[in-house]
Formats: C-alpha cells, sequence, structure tokens
C-alpha cells in the first residue's frame, strides 16, 4: 500500500491552456474550531462509531492545494514567477469569481488500479493528488472563467476519518477567509462550488452535510485564524461517480454490464496482500480510511444522510457502476426535500470514466465536462434558472432522455438504510474470521 500511494503523489505532467499554482493554507491549531467540528461529527453520526473512536490532533495545520485557471494569456517564462505573481496572472485571465473547491480521487488512499492476485497489475489511471484534477480543472474553467483551487488533503490509512474532510473543511474556510500568506482575497460563499470525483465527490458532500448542521443549529460564526468567519453554505455541489456507498451495501441493487472495474474494494485484507509500514494500522482496522463500525456514518458513506433540505443546487454524474446507487439515494432524497438536482446517466460509462486512459476523449466525456462547466457557471451567475433535471446519455451522448426522479430508485430509503447497515456487520464478520485465520499462520 506504501508503494501504491507513493506512486499517487507523484505529480503528472499536463500539456494545455493551464495555470497550476501550488499553495499551502497555514492555520494556526484551535481547539473551539477542533471541538466544534467533532461534535458535528459525532452528532450527524447519531452514535455510529468505530472502535477508535474520531479524534484530531490540536495543531497547527498546512492544508496544501493547487490553484487551477484557464491560462489565456501568454506569460513568458511563467514558472520564474513567483507563487502570488502567478496567481495574480492566473486571476487576470478570469473572467468571473466563480471557484471550484475540488476533492481528487483515489478511494481516500492510493492509486487506482485493478487488483488481480497472481495476474499482472492492469493500470487503469493515477489518482492521489491535485496534478490529477487539471484535465477536469482546465474544462471547467474555460467554461466558467474563474478559478479551480484543488485541496492535497491527508491520506489514509495515516490519517484515518475524520482526517481528510478537516482540510476539506479548512480549505473551504480559507477560501471565505484567507489565511496570513495566502494568494487569494476573501472569496463569497455564492462564488464557490463544491466538487469531486469518487471519494472526493463523497468527501464534498460529506462537507455540505458539515455545513447543513451548522446552519441547522444556528453556529453563524467560527474562530479561524484568529477571528470569526461564517460558514455559510457554498452556491452548489457537483460530482462525478461519488463513493457514497462506502462498502458497497447498495451493490446488489446496481446494473453495471460488468463495466465496473471498482468491484474488488478490499484487496488489503486478503492473506497474499504484501504488509509495509502503514498497512496493516496500529491500532487493527477493517478499512483504511475508518473502522467497519463507521461504514454507515453519514459522513463516511453519505447514501445514508437523511436530511438535505436547504442544500444549493446539486449535479451529479455517473456511469453504469456501483456507485450509481448511492448517487441515486441522495438525489433522489434531496429532490424530496425540494432541493434542485441535476443528473447526468451515462450508458456504456464505467467509474470515474473521464479520467480512464483512452476514454477520456469520448464523446460522453466532452459532454460530462461541458454539462459539468455550465452547471458550476450557472450555480454563480444564474441560480435562478437552475431547475430539477435527470437525463440518460445514450452511446453517442447526442442521445438525451429525460427521466422522472419518481422511479429513480425501485426501494425505499429506510431500504436503503438496512441493507448498507447489514453489510456493515458481514463486513465486520468477514475481517473478523481474516483475523483469526492470520493468527493461525
Amino acid at each position: 500500500m506504501s508503494e501504491r500511494q507513493a506512486l499517487s503523489r507523484r505529480e503528472v505532467p499536463f500539456k494545455g491552456s493551464l495555470w497550476a499554482v501550488p499553495t499551502v493554507f497555514a492555520i494556526p491549531g484551535d481547539s473551539s474550531l477542533h471541538e466544534i467540528f467533532l461534535q458535528a461529527v459525532l452528532d450527524l453520526g447519531n452514535g455510529v462509531g468505530g472502535t477508535e473512536g474520531f479524534t484530531l490532533e490540536e495543531k497547527a495545520y498546512s492544508v496544501g492545494a493547487e490553484w487551477n485557471g484557464y491560462r489565456i494569456s501568454k506569460t513568458e517564462q511563467a514558472r520564474k514567477l513567483s507563487g502570488q505573481e502567478q496567481y495574480d496572472a492566473l486571476r487576470q485571465d478570469c473572467s468571473s469569481e466563480t471557484t471550484v473547491l475540488y476533492a481528487h480521487g483515489g478511494g481516500y488512499w492510493s492509486v487506482l488500479r485493478s487488483f488481480r492476485p497472481r495476474r499482472k497489475y492492469v493500470k487503469f489511471s493515477s489518482v492521489g493528488n491535485p496534478s490529477h484534477s487539471r484535465y477536469i480543472a482546465q474544462s471547467v474553467t474555460k467554461i466558467t472563467g474563474g478559478s479551480f483551487c484543488s485541496v492535497d488533503y491527508s491520506l489514509s490509512p495515516q490519517n484515518p476519518f475524520p482526517a481528510a474532510l478537516y482540510d476539506i473543511f479548512l480549505a473551504y474556510l480559507s477560501l471565505l477567509a484567507p489565511p496570513p500568506g495566502s494568494f487569494h482575497t476573501p472569496i463569497a460563499a455564492s462564488s464557490i462550488v463544491l466538487a469531486g470525483d469518487s471519494s472526493g465527490g463523497a468527501l464534498s458532500l460529506a462537507l455540505l452535510q458539515v455545513l447543513l448542521y451548522l446552519k441547522r443549529h444556528e453556529v453563524t460564526s467560527l474562530p479561524f485564524c484568529g477571528r470569526l468567519v461564517s460558514p455559510s453554505l457554498p452556491a452548489g455541489i457537483a460530482t462525478l461517480s461519488a463513493w457514497c456507498d462506502k462498502h458497497g451495501g447498495l451493490a446488489s441493487l446496481a446494473d453495471t454490464k460488468n463495466l465496473d472495474f471498482t468491484k474488488d474494494r478490499s484487496p488489503f485484507l486478503e492473506s497474499w496482500y504484501p504488509p509495509c509500514s502503514i498497512w496493516p494500522a496500529h491500532p487493527p482496522r477493517c478499512f483504511p480510511y475508518c473502522d467497519s463500525t463507521a461504514l454507515c456514518h453519514p459522513l463516511v458513506s453519505p447514501a445514508v444522510a437523511e436530511d438535505w433540505k436547504d442544500s444549493p443546487p446539486m449535479w451529479f454524474a455517473w456511469g453504469e457502476e456501483l456507485q450509481q446507487v448511492g448517487c441515486k439515494a441522495i438525489a433522489s432524497q434531496a429532490v424530496k426535500q425540494g432541493t434542485v438536482v441535476q443528473t447526468a446517466e451515462y450508458s456504456g460509462m464505467p467509474h470515474i470514466f473521464l479520467l480512464l486512459p483512452g476514454l477520456g476523449r469520448l464523446p460522453q466525456a466532452t459532454h460530462c465536462l461541458n454539462a459539468w462547466g455550465e452547471f458550476c457557471r450557472m450555480c454563480v451567475d444564474e441560480p435562478k434558472l437552475l431547475k430539477s433535471r435527470r437525463t440518460a446519455i445514450g452511446y453517442s451522448a447526442a442521445e438525451e432522455t429525460q427521466l422522472q426522479f419518481n422511479d429513480i430508485l425501485e426501494i425505499e430509503f429506510d431500504e436503503i438504510k438496512e441493507l448498507m447497515r447489514k453489510n456493515m456487520l458481514k463486513e465486520e464478520e468477514l475481517y473478523r474470521r481474516r483475523q483469526q485465520s492470520l493468527v493461525k499462520l
């Protein structure tokens, strides 16, 4: 696992019209902010928790990120400019205040590959740091005319839940109230759109749940970098193949036509998987991201989150994949509660198809990027024109069929929660048996 994680940390070269400016949000430690965040985690879990408990170090945090923007100017020797100068040049090329706060995918821990014991590994894609999101950033910022901030959040198993979510939370507050040394000026919440792919999409949805919790509990200000910041809701949220069902409890409801390559989600639990310095974890736990008893926490698996009332407009895109059911569960629940929801359902496309070699150039990928960027633009520039819409996109991308939300799921929400609870118990039992077999060996 450590080797795969190291691979995912390598920067991916990108040739295109894009600014890429690395930055760090240096945030002093604040026990009050820690306590408020952890209380939200505990309350939203409603008794669901791991054997490790939910803890965060009370320390100063340095959250890495990368600023992106569509590059219009032909600034000579841009790499010789300072970070601030590069960011200023990026902003000069922007025509809008729209800012996308992005969380990359990668299962919270590593490079994305197919796992097949005793066979050659087949590399599908590499994800695990902000440089892997530049392809999306270029297309989205070209359409919105704004900027794109991709967060380099803490990876597990070294940093289990809720560490990554806390990083995203701090990054959001950093956009609202820049910490000392930041390149940017304060950005209004009404100009920010949350976004992400796969596990990053789930992180963005989890962040929205935390912000909704603060709104429901009338928390109007948070202590942040020596001042008070209002945790206002963003303008919208847009995700691709969001991993909303962390342990696959809803997989039996998904019609993937054998296109999904994420079926083997837990190779690290098998006896053939080589141990390393970061896995197995100490103390032991079932999954790199969290303990098995936390798999049904709404901030780990947002598909079980019940309350999406007052959410900003939401956009979901998915292919014929296991993760589609979790996304459908959220979309169905949010629409019933009055949220504007738009979905784009792509025929014949696997998980995070935009980022897979050879698929990013398909008409469906172009369609998805254009729809993604246009939604982000409208969230900020024309939010009142957004209406709920469910669209199925055919194999040619020109084939669009409008569907109804009332038949998006074949089962009720309570049944979804029960399915996920039963699968959580099953995962716990499998983990216990595997541990016993390892002890015997």
